[in-house]
């Protein structure tokens, strides 16, 4: 049991790390988007929301493990998206891709299946720790849409080709 605890644990803290990141990504968005600073804070505090939930998880596999499962996530694919994340993060504080780059980038990331079914990496009997993961899970489908709109509301396909042309992409 104690060996499935700390794989359980390890999942945890890797999705604990992903909502992290993403908070300091949705942080650089405000400074890139300052006409959309108050958004991307929100959507900040949101993604720290999610990832205080995931210590409550944690919390809550320390107490009753028995009451959960792993769901369909490898730790091995979290990793992968987490350094991904921190790459194109640290490429964005350089002002190495655009802001139009920026942007689409976290729309992928807030429709990809990492983000989209985080709330599935575990499953759990106990009904508290499962609208935990609800909430998380419900979360991605809002952000993706405030961002496409702030997407196709300022940044048109013309609009963006003559920008991608100034900036590398």
């Amino acid at each position: 049991m104690e060996g499935r605890v700390e794989e359980f644990f390890h999942v945890v803290d890797l999705m604990t790390e992903t909502e992290r990141i993403m908070r300091d990504y949705y942080l650089v968005g405000s400074r890139l988007f300052p006409e959309f600073h108050d958004l991307f804070n929100s959507l900040s505090q949101e993604e720290e929301q999610h990832a205080k939930l995931f210590e409550e998880i944690r919390q809550g596999i320390e107490e009753n493990p028995q009451d959960w499962e792993l769901g369909n996530f490898s730790a091995k694919t979290i990793e992968v998206c987490n350094h991904n994340l921190r790459k194109n993060l640290s490429e964005i504080e350089e002002g190495a891709v655009s802001p139009i780059y920026a942007l689409t980038f976290i729309c992928s990331v807030e429709q990809s299946l990492i983000e989209r079914h985080a709330g599935h990496a575990l499953r759990c009997s106990d009904d508290e720790c499962r609208k935990k993961l609800d909430i998380i899970t419900s979360g991605f489908d809002g952000h993706y849409r405030r961002l496409q709109k702030i997407l196709d509301k300022h940044f048109p396909y013309g609009a963006f080709r003559e920008a991608s042309s100034d900036h590398p992409v």
